[in-house]
């Protein structure tokens, strides 16, 4: 017996409804006929021809809404770090820092600061 296709998304899910009433207001759903992501407005049916997603945290930078950096820091032996930060976040910063270049700078100073505070 194969696990259901949402089954890793249900445990995100449930562990949102423990700190929720509401948690279906951090979750998404993709329409296929409109071609977006979509709030869900009640808990989901979880049909396997459906897409879902928790949302993407957002934040401002110069008055503008993007998606929060993907990073991911995974502490390892001997103290080193491994820090990612998410193609799509430094593209979509690039618009704010009007370039890619200046984006990749803000993203380089956030890692060394990261890095910083793990020492």
């Amino acid at each position: 017996m194969t696990k259901h296709i949402h089954a890793e998304l249900m445990m995100q899910y449930a562990k949102d409804a423990m700190e929720s009433e509401t948690p279906w207001e951090q979750w998404e759903w993709y329409d296929s006929d409109k071609y977006n992501w979509d709030t869900l407005k009640g808990n989901p049916f979880w049909n396997e021809d459906i897409k879902y997603r928790k949302k993407q945290k957002k934040c401002y930078l110069n008055g503008i809404e993007v998606p929060e950096l993907g990073l991911s820091v995974d502490l390892q032996d001997y103290g080193k770090a491994n820090i990612t930060i998410s193609i799509n976040s430094v593209t979509a910063y690039s618009k704010i820092f009007k370039s890619q270049a200046g984006a990749e700078a803000y993203a380089k100073a956030l890692i060394t600061s990261i890095k910083e505070e793990i020492k």
